[in-house]
């Protein structure tokens, strides 16, 4: 209802976006996705998101990409990286694999200084 009177409304559009992945509508997740990273192009994790809504849709390039430009970002939960099932078809790429290395690595070197 919200979306019919502000259609860039962006708390909407992502519980619309989650919404519609949790029903597992992947494309139409992805449509939104990529219509709140041209909204906000900026945002670690609507890039996230979108990096989720690529690999559901069997997009590994561009799910690689986004991931990398939601830590380009500053994005560092490398937890629930690790764990996030919407990633699941990147986890036995070595491209993901190097990414949750960096971020390991990163997070190692705050806990210590």
């Amino acid at each position: 209802e919200i979306l019919r009177t502000y259609a860039n409304h962006l708390e909407a559009l992502v519980l619309m976006g989650d919404a519609y992945t949790r029903k597992g509508e992947y494309a139409k997740g992805l449509e939104l996705d990529l219509r709140l990273s041209c909204l906000k192009p900026d945002n670690k994790q609507i890039r996230y998101n979108l990096a989720c809504s690529y690999a559901l849709t069997g997009q590994k390039d561009q799910a690689i990409l986004n991931l990398h430009k939601a830590i380009e970002l500053g994005y560092r939960d490398v937890e629930h990286l690790r764990q996030d099932r919407d990633l699941d078809a990147l986890k036995s790429d070595p491209r993901f694999q190097n990414i949750v290395k960096r971020l390991s690595a990163d997070e190692h070197q705050a806990q210590e200084h």
